[in-house]
């Protein structure tokens, strides 16, 4: 015998679906890892703009130099402006300044012996031409008894240099061509007054400019003991005339390019939502290399974290933060260096640090961002990040994103420091931007549009997952 069909009343079904479809709705939450409780962080265009517009106003900003004081200076007013507390760190290392400079090729009659009366010579234009390396030493030009033969070495890789001795050393650049430091060791024992590296490798759609690097940095104890010589690379084209002419011509150089024990400072803001000690560090270098106002490399990365911490302090999230400006990265990560040195007994408290460098994008170019992390938990968290905040803006969905495991202690960036000491790092880059280190890394190649998406994104990322 079957039995009784169940009779449920209309109301007590009605009930039921509303409860079945709040279920669904709670499920699809969890699923998704509660994205309906995230909070964003957009920060606008408008604002990054600013930001860069206050940082690049002060010109190219080698730590040490005037320009990059003010510029340390306007930054804390800026930020202190915003209700965050400021500070700056200092810490003592061994800097040059270029304070002047001059570099021509003077014809001389067959002997050699003296220069042609009536004769112009061909002068060099600073930056353009021809850039000092980092720790280059001064050359003092009295008379033409100064000036310098020139002697030509092709395919260097190491060893000693035969034939250099009292006169200017040009190498050639490739691929196998020895560090700065090597080179300015390897000249000195050859005797030679002055070094010079010809650029015919990098970069043709620049026509091959001179760049900037730096060298490791003199021993503060014993600067005697470094291989103090004036040190150059010039254009591909100013290295052909130095070459093609060295047998009727000498350099004359001139260059004032003191040193001095000086204090490079970092810029510490911090905002404090609630009790306890730990907290997430957004970071990025301020200053620049001296032959150029390095509009990307890296006014752009620390404007972006300018313009975030300004947001974060409006918004008020619940998540402890620092935001760091560094000086005396283009000399050696020497900010970010030092404030490791000096916080490493709370290393611990910070549960990820956040660097921006060269994160702009040139649409016009390409429309990359990648994002460099450690963590690979967070994979998911971070691709969850980029979905909300291209909800809230959709207009960035032109930027391609990806997501790279990198292991950033062994990176040339401010994030390396805190990577070799434990600390779950993560690095923003952009693409697009070949100028850095040259005169041509202006204000016309920065995009704010891109300053902006890449500190949301890693912003909206920070305050759920750290939270």
């Amino acid at each position: 015998m079957r039995p009784p069909a169940l009779r449920i009343p209309r109301r007590l079904l009605v009930v039921a679906a509303v409860l079945l479809l709040a279920g669904a709705v709670a499920a699809s939450t969890l699923m998704r890892g509660g994205e309906e409780e995230w909070e964003v962080v957009v920060v606008s265009p408008t604002l990054a703009h600013e930001t860069f517009q206050l940082l690049y106003s002060f010109g190219p900003r080698l730590t040490g130099t005037e320009s990059c004081e003010a510029a340390v200076e306007a930054s804390v007013s800026y930020l202190s402006a915003a209700g965050l507390n400021v500070t700056v760190e200092r810490h003592p290392h061994v800097l040059f300044e270029v304070r002047s400079s001059y570099l021509a090729l003077i014809p001389y009659g067959p002997a050699m012996n003296f220069p042609l009366p009536g004769r112009e010579p061909l002068e060099f234009v600073h930056a353009v031409d021809y850039v000092f390396q980092g720790y280059s030493w001064s050359y003092t030009w009295n008379d033409f008894r100064d000036d310098l033969e020139v002697t030509y070495v092709e395919n260097y890789e190491g060893g000693p240099i035969r034939g250099a001795s009292g006169k200017a050393l040009v190498l050639q650049m490739h691929e196998d061509l020895p560090g700065n430091l090597e080179l300015m060791k390897a000249a000195k024992r050859a005797g030679a007054k002055a070094l010079i590296i010809h650029n015919t490798r990098y970069d043709p759609d620049l026509n091959y400019p001179p760049i900037f690097k730096s060298s490791p940095e003199p021993p503060s104890a014993d600067p005697e003991s470094y291989p103090k010589i004036p040190f150059l690379m010039v254009s591909r084209d100013a290295g052909n005339i130095i070459r093609t002419q060295m047998n009727t011509t000498k350099l004359r150089l001139k260059a004032d390019i003191p040193w001095s024990v000086k204090e490079v400072p970092v810029v510490v803001a911090t905002y404090t939502a609630r009790s306890g000690q730990s907290y997430v560090i957004f970071g990025g270098h301020m200053d620049t290399v001296y032959n150029g106002p390095g509009g990307v490399d890296n006014t752009a990365g620390a404007a972006t974290v300018m313009a975030l911490a300004v947001r974060w302090a409006e918004l008020s999230p619940s998540l402890n933060a620092r935001f760091l400006l560094f000086t005396g990265e283009e000399e050696g990560l020497f900010g970010s260096t030092d404030y490791v040195s000096a916080h490493r007994g709370e290393l611990g408290e910070v549960l990820a640090m956040f660097n921006f460098d060269m994160n702009n994008v040139v649409l016009s170019v390409c429309n990359r961002v990648t994002v460099s992390y450690e963590d690979n938990s967070s994979v998911g968290d971070l691709k969850r990040a980029l979905k909300l905040i291209l909800r809230e803006t959709p207009s960035w969905g032109r930027y391609e994103v990806s997501f790279r495991y990198t292991d950033l202690s062994r990176v040339g960036s401010d994030c390396a420091p805190f990577s070799r000491e434990g600390v779950s790092s993560y690095s923003v880059w952009g693409c697009g931007s070949r100028e850095y280190h040259t005169p041509y890394d202006d204000s016309t190649r920065v995009f704010p549009d891109s300053l902006a998406f890449t500190s949301s994104l890693m912003a909206t990322f920070a305050v759920n997952y750290y939270s």
